[in-house]
């Protein structure tokens, strides 16, 4: 039987959330693997490329929203980091 638009839309949406949640889960064991390893470089740049990949999806996201270009939805993403880490 053929899927309708909704029921994909709603399958992938709800796919993702459940993807979203299994990355925080993943971060927090890769967070807790470095601080016993000893928090180095290599670590660094494993969380500079996850927050860089994150960054992406959510500008993407807001591109889809309406957002004018890439560059004001990595603005606000950037200031709103600044705040939340303030």
């Amino acid at each position: 039987m053929k899927t309708t638009a909704e029921q994909n839309f709603r399958r992938d949406l709800n796919d993702t959330f459940h993807l979203l949640e299994m990355i925080k889960v993943e971060l927090e064991v890769r967070q807790d693997l470095a601080e016993k390893e000893g928090i180095h470089w290599g670590h660094a740049g494993d969380a500079a490329h996850y927050k860089n990949a994150a960054t992406r999806l959510l500008a993407a996201l807001m591109l889809n929203g309406g957002m004018d270009s890439e560059t004001e939805a990595h603005n606000m993403i950037t200031a709103a980091l600044a705040d939340m880490n303030a």
